[in-house]
Parts: C-alpha cells; structure tokens; sequence
C-alpha cells in the first residue's frame, strides 16, 4: 500500500544464528552496510548513495532518529526481538511521519510471529550470546492480554591477530604479530511488549532498554589501555489503532532518551583529554489516518509535534534544545 519500494525481510528460523540486522537489512537492493568492526561494533546503512543519518529507522514506528538527528547503530537492535524487517527506499510511507532523504528501516514486532524460545552461541574471538523470548496470553476481567520479554546478553573479549609495522613502513625488522588488547564489550537488551484491546481498537506498548560498555583499542601502532565508552537507552512507546470503518488510523507517542560516558583522559585516541558524559532525550506525539473517498483515491493525513533536548557535561559542555 505504499508509494516506495520497499522489501520486507522475515525473521524466522531459516536465518543463520550469525545473522545481524546490519547483515539482515544489507540483502535488501539498493543497501550499502558500513560497519566499524565486529558485529558488536557500529553499523550503519546507506540507502541508494545516502548517507547514515538520511535514513530514518523505527522501531513499531517509533521514530529512532527523528529527521536524520542522528545515524542509528543497528547492532544495537537484536534481530531475534522482532518478526520482520521492512526497508524502504526513495519515499517513505505517510504513516510513519517522515521524510527521509534515502529511504527508511521499520523493525517490527508482530506478537502473533512470535514464539517462545532460547538459543546460545559462541563465536570466534571469545564472543559468548544467549538470549530467550517468553510470551503468555492471559485474560483478565474480561480482556485479553498478549505480553513478552524478549532478553539478550553478550560478552566479547575481542581477540585477535593483527599485524603491525610499528609506524615504520620501510623498515621490515620492526615488523610483528599481537594479539588485540583493550577490545573487549559486552551488552544486554531487554524488549518488553504489552498488546490489549481497549475499547474499539489495540493498545500496544514496548519499551527497550540497553546497557553496553566497550573498550577502545586505539590505533594499532599506538594502542590504548584504558579508553572505553559506556552507553545506555531506554525507548517506551505506546500505539493505539482504532478500528474504524474504512479507515487505518494510529497514534503514536515515544520518549527516547540516551546516555553515553565517554572515557580517555589519558588521551590514548589522540582527540585530546576527554572525560564526558552526554545525554538526549526525544519525546513525541505523531496521529495519522487514511481514509478512503472514491473508487482507488484516498487520502491520508498526518500531524505530529515532538521535543528534543541533549547536553554534555565534563570538558566543553554545552547544552542544545529544539522543538518542532
């Protein structure tokens, strides 16, 4: 029903357990994944020659990055919390408020593509995951309840062999073989969804929560022993679906905030002594509706207003606020 062109990607378990959403979303046309790193580092795509942050990401339409404010790190989202993955490419859908330059990523959750189960898996490197998705279905005075937990936890110790000529390209006599120091990172993500019928539509409500540290190995000539970065974020949305006759209405409402310590006042990156903490924070309201009016035509119309704040304290703080 959309205007773009657009590739839904299941989620199911015909996908190898090594399947990340960076990984997943790059088999869509048209998608260049950039990615630092492992899968626990930054990825990121571009959409037919976009750049990161012209490509609007969403999470049951909850906007992550609210008209490009920033790029989104995708493997901060486990694939298995979620049932499909639709990308968008040129025009982005009405319904979902935006107006991104190269395209849009939607991670669904579709509780009834849901099922209970728990996997573990060791990688190379010394990465160690395991994550379980719980679900029930009770019914309380009178309504139906639909709830899951999805949980996630990672540790990767980040070894390996790399080669390394000292900063002495002519001079082979220097030249060695170490193994990583100062690679290590581990996360845990929590999914937590809600879906009952209140009066004469749905109710859903999610709320992710993350927590992850990472050291910061530096450059490979000159590494670094103690510079790490820590993040945390919380995403609770609610979305209410009417069901109106000939209609397809929703609203939307989100707060998102982020945190992100950010450590190296040995300054081992060469950026300078830093030891600063940095915050945002995004709330928002977004109603649309498409409704038909004669034969193929209908319209479809859509209001939002949204609040967006960030600060850093430590060296060079400085706070910024916009609201649309």
């Amino acid at each position: 029903s959309s205007s773009a062109s657009v590739t839904v990607l299941p989620v199911d378990a015909r996908l190898p357990m090594s399947t990340t959403t960076g990984s997943l979303v790059d088999q869509a046309p048209g998608v260049r994944l950039q990615s630092f790193g492992d899968v626990d580092s930054f990825s990121g795509v571009s959409i037919r020659g976009s750049t990161l942050r012209q490509v609007l990401v969403y999470v049951d339409g909850i906007p992550l990055n609210p008209e490009g404010g920033q790029a989104v790190n995708l493997s901060e989202w486990p694939l298995r919390a979620f049932s499909r993955v639709e990308v968008y490419r040129g025009n982005t859908p009405g319904r979902l408020g935006g107006a991104a330059v190269g395209g849009a990523i939607n991670m669904v959750r579709d509780p009834s593509a849901l099922s209970t189960a728990s996997s573990a898996s060791v990688s190379s490197h010394g990465r160690v995951s395991a994550d379980t998705l719980s679900q029930f279905s009770p019914k309380i005075a009178g309504h139906k309840h639909h709830i899951s937990a999805y949980l996630n936890a990672s540790v990767n110790q980040g070894r390996f062999d790399y080669y390394t000529d000292n900063g002495t390209p002519y001079n082979r006599i220097d030249d060695q073989r170490l193994e990583r120091e100062n690679n290590r990172s581990g996360a845990f993500h929590a999914l937590l969804g809600w879906r009952t019928e209140v009066g004469n539509g749905t109710l859903d409500v999610i709320d992710a929560w993350m927590s992850r540290g990472a050291e910061l190995p530096g450059h490979i000539n000159n590494p670094a022993r103690a510079a790490r970065i820590d993040t945390s974020r919380n995403l609770l949305g609610a979305r209410y679906r009417p069901h109106w006759s000939g209609h397809r209405a929703h609203i939307v409402g989100w707060w998102l905030h982020r945190g992100e310590q950010y450590d190296d006042r040995l300054n081992e990156i060469g950026l300078g002594s830093q030891n600063q903490a940095q915050t945002a924070q995004s709330s928002g309201l977004r109603i649309h509706d498409t409704f038909a009016l004669t034969g193929p035509t209908s319209l479809g119309l859509t209001a939002s207003v949204r609040r967006d704040s960030a600060s850093i304290d430590g060296e060079g703080a400085a706070e910024d606020e916009e609201e649309e």
